[in-house]
């Protein structure tokens, strides 16, 4: 396949050399060294989970980039995301949450022509560091165990048998719990994607649009299961750190509009396990008697691509080479960006010069 060199060929290309890029010494046993991982982080994480560190000791974070899944049996994005469509209430609104379903770049993608060599190495560096950090954990934690007696695995990724393809499953970080406000609600910490209700007046809407504060009453709930929670229908929704092309936080009631099925976006996750102790009545030959090992991707920052971060960057650059050039030959021409009309897609941007 002929690569196109567009903006989103040469904005991948920025993300792959931008700090804190999934490079092959990012991803080396000197960066991640296995006697330090995984490990609790007690002092700064308040939890009791293990996480994967860098040789100086602070959180490791991986970034790449991935084409978003919406449409998936691994996606958790429609109106009542994980939760069941009847019977909601406060432990089940407790554990809502969003999962994204990134898909690793493939050269068979629509946009597999727009995508350079060392982005598709990126996810190809990914998945093999995933799979030997998953390995190195069992092969060590179970080397005196009985195969019988290892505990289950819950791997960072899914497999689609059919097509033979894999999918990382992300999640924004964990709520807390819950605590009772002075307002006399429940306060909810719900990393979730709630959708603007249609039934909602474009005056209302545009009040909710300048508000920090999004209630799941004003949530799209198409089957109606939000309308009967009464005060908790004013528990608090967070937004996870999703960027639209422009750098700006998307509220989660416009998921719904501004995200789509197939954007290309550069993720930014943390690695994390849970060792999850066998149900007390779990039946002996029960998948989950041996209890299980959860490994997760934890969303620290997602940006939709292209973006105008990385545009402002080649912009930069083209202006101080042309300008070296320019010199030489005792010119000044001005590198400008020409931005698309309302409406229409940031592929259609263009770097083009005006001779003044």
């Amino acid at each position: 396949m002929e690569v196109v060199e567009s903006p989103l060929y040469k904005l991948l290309l920025y993300s792959m050399r931008s700090p804190g890029a999934l490079t092959a010494d990012a991803v080396s046993q000197k960066n991640i060294p296995f006697e330090n991982n995984p490990c609790p982080l007690r002092t700064f994480i308040n939890d009791s989970m293990e996480y994967w560190v860098n040789a100086g000791g602070s959180l490791l974070c991986m970034k790449f980039p991935a084409r978003l899944d919406l449409t998936g049996q691994y996606s958790h994005t429609g109106p009542y995301f994980n939760m069941p469509h009847t019977g909601l209430d406060t432990m089940i609104l407790k554990r809502a949450r969003v999962q994204f379903e990134l898909h690793p770049l493939d050269a068979s993608d629509p946009l597999g022509a727009h995508y350079p060599q060392e982005a598709l190495d990126c996810l190809s560096r990914a998945l093999d560091t995933l799979v030997t950090l998953t390995n190195e954990v069992e092969d060590a934690r179970n080397a005196s165990i009985e195969l019988t007696k290892c505990p289950a695995v819950s791997n960072f990724w899914r497999t689609y048998m059919e097509q033979d393809q894999y999918t990382f499953l992300v999640q924004p970080k964990d709520f807390g719990d819950a605590m009772l406000e002075p307002a006399g609600y429940w306060k909810i910490w719900w990393f979730a994607q709630p959708q603007q209700n249609e039934d909602v007046s474009p005056e209302a809407h545009c009040r909710i649009l300048q508000s920090e504060c999004l209630r799941i009453h004003n949530l799209y709930d198409p089957e109606n299961c939000y309308s009967g929670l009464a005060q908790l229908g004013n528990t608090k929704v967070e937004s996870p750190d999703v960027r639209n092309e422009h750098g700006l936080l998307l509220n989660v009631h416009e998921y719904r509009t501004k995200l789509h099925d197939g954007n290309v976006v550069e993720a930014k996750v943390v690695l994390k396990i849970w060792n999850i102790r066998p149900p007390k009545d779990a039946p002996p030959n029960s998948c989950d008697a041996n209890g299980s090992h959860a490994y997760q991707l934890i969303l620290q920052h997602m940006q939709l691509l292209p973006c105008a971060a990385y545009m402002k960057q080649a912009l930069h650059d083209s202006k101080g080479k042309r300008k070296a050039t320019d010199e030489l030959q005792g010119q000044s021409p001005t590198k400008t960006l020409k931005v698309p009309a309302k409406g229409c897609n940031i592929f259609d941007m263009e770097l083009e010069t005006d001779e003044e």
